[in-house]
């Protein structure tokens, strides 16, 4: 099973920020630079155990590897609905993104998977839903509610422009909620990796 994003940036409380943001920045580059693994055929490493949403072009279905205990998320995406939908560079490039950033408020790939009809990114499982579906249902956030996930994007996207990455989809409905509350930004399709000359 091939997992290029296994491991994680650990921040160091003895380096400050800058130099904690070119470390982080050489690890991005390095991963960058690699190229994507060739996906697994089938999801013949994991289990299905059940869905956990619906998308526009696909489904994210529960599983939990064969060979451990650990449970993903497994966005599956058609392939007969991305050609249709002109979506095929969309997935390269966020399979791409996901594959080189590593940052506690950003998803990360685990592993990547595929079959005659589906293409499967394996993603963390992210429990707490979507920050869209809390807003709805609390109707606003009071300052210290805002200051805290609005802090936390900010972090995420400070990364991403450290990184030459341009979001370019920032919305609640993106924004997925740990089941400590924090959250994790998702859906980098969009995402545009850009350096000026």
């Amino acid at each position: 099973m091939s997992q290029p994003n296994k491991s994680q940036s650990a921040f160091n409380p003895n380096e400050d920020y800058s130099t904690t943001l070119q470390n982080m920045t050489r690890e991005f580059e390095e991963r960058w630079n690699q190229p994507t693994p060739s996906p697994s055929s089938n999801l013949q490493n994991y289990e299905q155990r059940g869905v956990l949403g619906h998308g526009s072009f696909g489904t994210v279905l529960l599983v939990k590897e064969k060979k451990g205990k650990n449970y993903f998320a497994a966005k599956m995406m058609s392939k007969d609905l991305l050609v249709a939908h002109k979506q095929v560079q969309h997935v390269h490039n966020e399979k791409h993104v996901l594959s080189a950033t590593r940052f506690p408020f950003l998803i990360h790939l685990v592993d990547s998977s595929k079959d005659n009809d589906y293409l499967y990114l394996i993603l963390p499982v992210v429990s707490g839903g979507e920050l869209f579906t809390y807003l709805r249902r609390v109707r606003k956030f009071n300052e210290k509610q805002a200051r805290f996930y609005g802090a936390q994007v900010v972090l995420a996207l400070e990364y991403l422009h450290q990184m030459h990455l341009i979001y370019r989809d920032l919305k609640p409905e993106n924004i997925l909620l740990d089941m400590r509350g924090y959250i994790k930004l998702t859906d980098f399709g969009f995402a545009k990796y850009f350096v000026s000359n």
